[in-house]
C-alpha cells in the first residue's frame, strides 16, 4: 500500500448535473404547498458540498453552495498526509438542517497522483455500488453527474513555495521534536529490570519500568500543576497495591485532593457519558463519570465532564450523535517533577519568565478577562432594532502601547472596533502590570495559579531550573480493572488482601455472579512517559482543550507553562501561554475565543 507522506495540493472546482434525491423532492413539496414556503432555505433545495477522504479518513470539506445542482466552489486546500492509502475518494452530499443526503462519489487511485505532476480531471460520479449517477441538465435531458478536481502531491523532501524543502509534514499538530526521552510501558504494573531478548542498539538489554508506580511518584512530587485527561477516571483507583508494593497507596481521588490542598493546580478533563446524565442509570459504558464529578465537586480539584465535540461544519444531528454516541480516548497525565541535577535556565527563558514578568501580565490578563465577562454583558444589550452593540464579524486584536487593551474603552474605539479585546503583548514600559511597581497588584487574586502555588517573583528569577515537565500518554486509564501485570491472573487476586480485592472487573460476561468465584477480565495495554519538548506539546494540547471545553468560568484556573522560573523550558521550544479573550457577538450570544499558546522556535 503506497505511503503518502507530505502535502496534497487540492483544488475543488465545480460539479455538474447533480441528481435530485427523493428527500429533496419530498421536502421541497412540503415547503411549497404545505408550509407555504415558511421553512428555512436549506430545506427542500439542493445545497451540495464536496468531501475528500484519504483512505478511511476525511480530510477536506468544502463550503456548501445553496440551491443549485451545478455548484462552483473554486476552493484550494492543503492536505497534510502521513498515511498508507491505495485510494482517494471524493463524495458530494446535500447539506440540510439535519443530516446530509448522498449525491455521488468517485474513486481516485493513489498511483495516479504520486508522480508529482498536476492531476486534473473531470470525474464521473457513481453510487456506492458503482452505478452511474445522473441529473437533469440545463437542456432538460438527464446526463451523467460529474465533478472537476485537481491534485498535486508534494512528498517530504520537495521544495515549497519559498524554495525550502519539507523536512517533515508541514504544520503538523505534533511536529517532530529532537532531544526527548521516552519510557515505554506494556502493562499498568511491571517488575522493573532488564527484559530478556530485548536488545538495545547501543548494547545491553531494555529495562522495564512500572507505569502506575511512575505515575504515582510523579503525582506525589508535583508542586505546580497536575493535568489529567481520560475516558474514565475513577477516584477509588489505587495506583500502588500489595504485594507488588510495600503497602497500599491512598486512592487516586484522595491523593489529588491532598495535592490540591498543598497548592497544586489539579485539573481533570473526563469524558461525559451522556447515557447517565439523567442520573437514573450508571451509564452504558460504566466510566463512573458522574461519580467522579460528585467526588471532586466541593473540593479544590476542578473536574470537568466534556463530551466528544466535532467541528463547526457538523449538522445538528451530527453534533447530537457525536456528543452522545462517540467517545474520546485521550489518556494523559501532565505534571511538573524535580530534576536530578539543577541546570542553568536558558537566557531566552530567563528574560521572559524573570525580567519581563510575562507571567504576571498573563495573570492580569486572565483576571481582567474574567471581570470583563460581566462588563461585556452590558455592551451586548439588544438595541431597539434587535441587533447588539457589537459587530457580528470578528476583528483582529488591537495592539497599543499598553500590555492589555480594551478596544471599546472610548466612543471612537467602539466605532472602529466594536468587540472588546484583551491583547497580551511582550514587555513594554515601566509601570506595566508586569513591572515591579505594579507587582503587588497582579497575579495574587484569589484562585490564580500564582496565588495557589505560593510562588514568588524571587523564585521565578532564580537562575537555576530545578523542575521539568513530564507527560504520560497512551491507552491505560486511571480507573477500575486496569491494574494488571504481565502474568494477567484470572483467579485468586480478588480475595482479601489481594490487589483486586476491591477491583474485580468483568465487562465481557454479562451473566457473571460477582459474589461467586469467577474470572476477572485481564487488561493489557501500552503507555509511555515523555520528557523534553514533546511533553510540552502534550501540555499545550491539554491547554487548548481546557480553553475550548472547560468554560470561561474555569479559564483562570489553567495557568501557563512559562509561569514559574524554576521549570526548564527546552531552548528549542520556548512556550508562552498568551491568552487574548475576544468577544464576538452573534445576536445575543457571546463567544469567548481564547488563544491558549503561542509557540516560538529558535
Amino acid at each position: 500500500m503506497p505511503l503518502l507522506h507530505g502535502v496534497l495540493q487540492v483544488v475543488v472546482y465545480e460539479a455538474q448535473n447533480l441528481p435530485t434525491t427523493r428527500r429533496i423532492q419530498a421536502v421541497g413539496c412540503i415547503k411549497r404547498y404545505v408550509c407555504c414556503g415558511a421553512l428555512p432555505q436549506l430545506a427542500g433545495s439542493c445545497d451540495p458540498y464536496l468531501c475528500l477522504d484519504v483512505g478511511n479518513t476525511r480530510r477536506v470539506r468544502s463550503r456548501f453552495i445553496q440551491g443549485t445542482h451545478n455548484p462552483v466552489w473554486n476552493e484550494r486546500h492543503e492536505v497534510y498526509v502521513a498515511d498508507e492509502a491505495d485510494q482517494l475518494k471524493i463524495e458530494i452530499k446535500d447539506a440540510d438542517i439535519i443530516g446530509a443526503d448522498f449525491l455521488g462519489q468517485a474513486i481516485i487511485p493513489v498511483s495516479e497522483v504520486v508522480n508529482g505532476e498536476q492531476w486534473d480531471k473531470w470525474l464521473d460520479l457513481t453510487d456506492t455500488n458503482g452505478n452511474p449517477m445522473k441529473g437533469k441538465h440545463v437542456s432538460g435531458d438527464r446526463q451523467q453527474s460529474r465533478a472537476h478536481i485537481s491534485i498535486r502531491y508534494e512528498p517530504v523532501g520537495t521544495k515549497d513555495e519559498t524554495g525550502e524543502k519539507y523536512k517533515e509534514v508541514p504544520r503538523a499538530y505534533f511536529p517532530l521534536r529532537p532531544g526527548n526521552k521516552v519510557t515505554l510501558y506494556h502493562d499498568a504494573v511491571c517488575t522493573p529490570g532488564p527484559v530478556e531478548g530485548a536488545k538495545l542498539r547501543g548494547g545491553g538489554l531494555y529495562s522495564d519500568s512500572c507505569c502506575w508506580d511512575d505515575i504515582y511518584k510523579a503525582l506525589q512530587q508535583a508542586k505546580r500543576f497536575i493535568w489529567i485527561t481520560g475516558w474514565s477516571v475513577w477516584a477509588p483507583t489505587m495506583l500502588k497495591r500489595r504485594p507488588m508494593a510495600q503497602e497500599d497507596a491512598p486512592p487516586l481521588g484522595e491523593l489529588l485532593i491532598k495535592k490540591a490542598r498543598e497548592g497544586v493546580s489539579v485539573l481533570l478533563l473526563v469524558w461525559d457519558d451522556a447515557t447517565n446524565n439523567t442520573g437514573l442509570t450508571e451509564g452504558v459504558m460504566g466510566t463512573h463519570d458522574q461519580e467522579t464529578y460528585r467526588f471532586f465537586k466541593h473540593t479544590e480539584v476542578t473536574c470537568v465532564l466534556c463530551p466528544r465535540q466535532g467541528g463547526m461544519e457538523d449538522s445538528l444531528l451530527q453534533k447530537v450523535a457525536r456528543g452522545s454516541m462517540f467517545t474520546h480516548h485521550q489518556k494523559t497525565v501532565i505534571v511538573d517533577t524535580p530534576m536530578d541535577t539543577p541546570v542553568p535556565i536558558p537566557l531566552q527563558q530567563r528574560a521572559r519568565s524573570g525580567s519581563s514578568n510575562l507571567d504576571s501580565k498573563l495573570s492580569a490578563a486572565l483576571h481582567t478577562a474574567k471581570s470583563g465577562l460581566l462588563a461585556a454583558k452590558s455592551s451586548l444589550a439588544p438595541t431597539r432594532s434587535g441587533s447588539t452593540n457589537l459587530d457580528k464579524q470578528q476583528q483582529p486584536a488591537v495592539r497599543s502601547s499598553s500590555p492589555f487593551t480594551a478596544a471599546a474603552s472610548s466612543n471612537q474605539d467602539k466605532h472602529q472596533h466594536k468587540a472588546s479585546r484583551f491583547s497580551a503583548l511582550e514587555t513594554d514600559s515601566t509601570g506595566a502590570p508586569g513591572s515591579d511597581k505594579q507587582q503587588h497588584k497582579v497575579g495574587r487574586h484569589s484562585g490564580s495559579p500564582t496565588a495557589r502555588s505560593g510562588s514568588t517573583n524571587l523564585d521565578r528569577q532564580h537562575p537555576m531550573a530545578t523542575r521539568r515537565l513530564v507527560a504520560f500518554v497512551g491507552g491505560i486509564d486511571l480507573t477500575d480493572g486496569r491494574y494488571d501485570t504481565p502474568a494477567h491472573p484470572l483467579f485468586g487476586t480478588d480475595q482479601t488482601g489481594g490487589p483486586h480485592e476491591r477491583d474485580h472487573y468483568q465487562s465481557c460476561l454479562e451473566s457473571t455472579d460477582m459474589n461467586k468465584p469467577c474470572p476477572r477480565q485481564p487488561w493489557h495495554d501500552i503507555h509511555a512517559r515523555l520528557e523534553g519538548p514533546a511533553a510540552i506539546d502534550i501540555a499545550m494540547n491539554f491547554m487548548e482543550r481546557w480553553v475550548k471545553q472547560a468554560g470561561k468560568h474555569h479559564l483562570y484556573k489553567l495557568g501557563y507553562l512559562n509561569q514559574y522560573g524554576d521549570i526548564l523550558m527546552p531552548e528549542a521550544l520556548q512556550v508562552f501561554a498568551v491568552r487574548s479573550v475576544q468577544w464576538v457577538a452573534d445576536s445575543n450570544i457571546v463567544v469567548a475565543a481564547c488563544m491558549a499558546c503561542l509557540v516560538k522556535c529558535y
